[in-house]
């Protein structure tokens, strides 16, 4: 029961992160909770089928490997999931660089209307 419970905390959190990113976050949580049900409870019924033998401790094998998938996922599921076009650097340069660098905003309007759109 605990198990499935951390397993839908950690699906929420990895589709929350792929939504804030610009990414489908049904896609990334799917992605991260069927590669656990695969490695969890699939691959054990193929292994029987290949007659090879399961023990105890590849029960334990399984679990950290699909527990591991999920960390995978939910850790670099920021670099496959990228900004849609066009969207990312302005809103990078307004929230993020700006105030760091204390520029007005006209001044970089400016800027951005005299570089072409095909930059961006």
């Amino acid at each position: 029961m605990f198990e499935i419970v951390l397993l839908i905390v950690a699906a929420g959190g990895i589709a929350a992160y792929a939504r804030g990113r610009g990414g489908n976050p049904i896609v990334w949580g799917g992605l991260g909770v069927g590669g656990y049900a695969f490695l969890n409870y699939v691959l054990p019924v193929i292994l029987i089928y290949l007659h090879r033998p399961l023990n105890s401790d590849s029960r334990m094998w399984l679990f950290m490997v699909a527990a591991a998938w999920v960390g995978i996922v939910g850790r670099y599921r920021g670099f496959l999931c990228a900004f849609p076009v066009g969207k990312f650097p302005r809103e990078a340069l307004r929230h993020v660089v700006l105030p760091k660098l204390q520029v007005s905003q006209s001044a970089v309007r400016r800027h951005l209307r005299s570089v072409p759109a095909a930059l961006w």
